[in-house]
Order: C-alpha cells, then structure tokens, then sequence
C-alpha cells in the first residue's frame, strides 16, 4: 500500500488529502482542513501547517491527525470501466457553505485521482 498526501487551496481555505491507494486501479482518501501558519527559527518565518482540532479549532501540531482533529470526508476512487467516485461524509448535518466548499474541494481533486490512477501498474 503506497500513501501520500496533497494539498488543495480554495479561496481562503487549505485542506490536505491523505491519499492510500495499492495494486488496484482504486485509491482512498481523507480530507482534512488544515491551518496554515509563520514559526519563527533564527529570525526567519519558516512556513507550517496544522490540522484544526473540531473542539476549539485550535491548531494540532503533530503531523498526524487523531480523533480530536476535524475531517470533512472520507473516500474512494476507482476505474471499473467508467470512473466512480463516493463520498463517506461524516457528519449528518451540513452548513451550506460547506457543501459549497466540499463540492469545489472534490471538482479539484477528481482531475488528480485519474491521473493517480492512470499511473497505477495493472
């Protein structure tokens, strides 16, 4: 199983895709929010970025995400003679704004996952 991750930037928001995909013409994925952000070292501002924790939407700084972090999705995308994709969401509940951003967010990494995929060996 090969992982990797990519980042996406929409208006003024920025999400990271963690992406899984194997020996299949398949990948899955997660979709987080991140923060991007300035840490100073040596009087230099060095780029960064968190995951947004769903409680308080504070940064979390380890460079893996856990249960306190927000997801907007889940999912999954393949080649089975036409292209299909599927999204687990996990809420039940959803501002309209952001199904506005969750739909620009997937109209943006469709594009990459059949490029991904092509790349796969059969």
């Amino acid at each position: 199983m090969k992982y990797e991750k990519i980042f996406i930037d929409i208006d003024y928001s920025s999400f990271v895709v963690h992406l899984a995909y194997g020996n299949f013409s398949a990948i899955e994925g997660e979709v987080y929010p991140i923060q991007k952000y300035y840490t100073d070292s040596n009087n230099k501002h060095i780029p960064s970025w968190g995951y947004i924790k769903s409680s308080d939407g504070s940064i979390h700084e380890e460079l893996v995400p856990d249960d306190s972090c927000k997801k907007m999705f889940d999912f999954s995308f393949c080649w089975r003679g036409i292209w299909e994709g599927r999204i687990y969401f996990k809420d039940d509940e959803y501002w309209s704004e952001e199904l506005k951003v969750m739909s620009e967010l997937w109209d943006k990494l469709v594009p990459q996952l059949k490029e991904k995929i092509k790349m796969i060996p059969m």
